[in-house]
C-alpha cells in the first residue's frame, strides 16, 4: 500500500512537469518570411521534412537535400497528385536567422509558397530534430549530422524515412501515391454496404 502511495503521489508531482511540456508539432517556428507558424499548420497535406544547415560544406548532404526536396516539389507537380508542402528545418538556428534563410531561399531559387525554411529556438529544433532521429551537433564552425528527411501523411502521419540522399524524387511521389490509394481503398471499406 505505501508503494501504491508513493508511485501516486510522484505522478500528481510529476504529471504537470511532463503535462505543460509542448508537443513537437505546436512548438513555434518562423520561416523565410518570417511568418511564424508550426508544423501543425501543415497537418492537412502531405509534407516533406528536411533537416539541414545553410552554410553545410558537404555537397553530398545538405545541398542534396535541398536540390533533392526541390526536384520533389516538381515531380509531385508533374504527377498531379496530392499537394506536396516541403519544410527545411535547419541544425544551425544561431547562424541561420530569418534573414539569412530568406537569402538562401532566394539564391536555390525555392519557391516561398511550398518550401519553407525554418528557423526557430534551438531548443525546440532540437526537439522537432530528435523527434524524427536526426542529431545535430555543432562543431568548430560547422554542424555534424545525419542526413535524413521524412515523409508526413495528413495528420503529421509518418509515411517514410529518406536516409542519406540515397533516394530519388520518384520514391517519394510513388509513396504519396500508395498512400493514396491505401487511404481511398479503406473509405471504401469502410462505407460499403456490409
Amino acid at each position: 500500500m505505501l508503494r501504491f502511495l508513493i508511485t501516486t503521489l510522484s505522478l500528481v508531482v510529476l504529471l504537470p512537469v511532463f503535462a505543460s511540456e509542448k508537443p513537437y508539432d505546436a512548438l513555434p517556428l518562423r520561416n523565410q518570411a518570417n511568418r511564424a507558424f508550426t508544423l501543425r499548420d501543415f497537418s492537412r497535406g502531405y509534407s516533406l521534412l528536411t533537416f539541414f544547415f545553410t552554410s553545410c560544406p558537404m555537397q553530398k548532404m545538405c545541398p542534396l537535400s535541398i536540390r533533392k526536396t526541390k526536384m520533389v516539389l516538381q515531380a509531385t507537380k508533374k504527377a498531379r497528385g496530392p499537394e506536396l508542402n516541403a519544410i527545411g528545418i535547419t541544425l544551425d538556428p544561431a547562424r541561420d536567422t530569418v534573414k539569412r534563410l530568406a537569402a538562401y531561399s532566394k539564391r536555390e531559387g525555392l519557391d516561398d509558397q511550398r518550401f519553407w525554411l525554418a528557423t526557430g529556438s534551438g531548443a525546440d529544433l532540437d526537439r522537432i530534430a530528435s523527434e524524427f532521429n536526426v542529431i545535430g551537433i555543432g562543431q568548430g564552425g560547422a554542424v555534424s549530422h545525419n542526413v535524413r528527411s521524412v515523409l508526413l501523411g495528413p495528420g503529421l502521419r509518418f509515411i517514410k524515412n529518406l536516409d542519406e540522399n540515397e533516394w530519388a524524387p520518384e520514391d517519394v511521389v510513388k509513396a504519396i501515391q500508395a498512400d493514396t490509394t491505401s487511404f481511398s481503398l479503406a473509405d471504401r471499406q469502410l462505407t460499403s454496404p456490409s
